[in-house]
């Protein structure tokens, strides 16, 4: 099975949300950079675009690292993983990466 042949849907948690708003990616905007997330508010179908720190992955979410230029971080790009949470302080995600774990910037994980 090709990653490439998988389809993920993925919940996201909106930043900024006094109230916890949640919402599904539906779609990336290559042009634009942003990702396309259908807000959950009922009846009203509602799609927002947002960067990548514009939302929260849940935990468990399969992500491919992407966009690291360090010798050592481009060794990790295309890698498959999955979040093991997210650290406000920092603004980084761990993600599992098999047998080891990694804290990257929301720009450098794409679901």
């Amino acid at each position: 099975l090709k990653p490439q042949n998988i389809t993920q849907h993925v919940r996201v948690t909106l930043v900024g949300s006094s109230n916890g708003e949640t919402g599904t990616l539906t779609d990336f905007d290559e042009d634009a950079q942003l990702y396309c997330i259908k807000v959950d508010n009922g009846s009203e179908d509602k799609v927002i675009k947002l960067p990548a720190d514009g939302f929260r992955l849940h935990k468990g979410t399969v992500v491919r690292v992407t966009g690291l230029t360090s010798e050592k971080g481009s060794m990790l790009n295309d890698r498959l993983g999955n979040v093991v949470s997210y650290g406000e302080e920092d603004s980084r995600y761990v993600v599992n990466l098999g047998k080891e774990r990694h804290k990257m910037r929301p720009v450098n994980v794409q679901p």
